[in-house]
């Protein structure tokens, strides 16, 4: 899948499962109310909420994930989620 943000385990699914948790278990206990994605997640591991193994892989996902998005966004000089095809371009990155 070449979409980083909607694709399957993209972006967008870490950051739905973060604030579906976030709601759920956020109304009793605040510390979960963190406005980014990571601290959030961090906070769900430390109350217990999710495993840390689980927590840890997730982080290194979505900070991978935001990088490659971020080196693809810098080299298209616009606002894109796709990973490129082109075998040049996919060097760069």
């Amino acid at each position: 899948e070449r979409e980083l943000k909607l694709g399957p385990g993209g972006l967008r699914d870490v950051e739905f499962a973060v604030q579906l948790l976030q709601l759920v278990h956020g109304r009793t206990d605040t510390g979960l109310r963190s406005p980014t994605t990571l601290a959030a997640l961090a906070e769900l591991a430390d109350g217990g909420y999710i495993g840390r193994t689980d927590a840890f892989q997730l982080d290194e996902a979505y900070r991978f994930l935001r990088s490659l998005e971020h080196r693809i966004q810098l080299f298209k000089l616009r606002r894109t989620h796709l990973v490129p095809e082109d075998e040049a371009d996919l060097r760069r990155l």
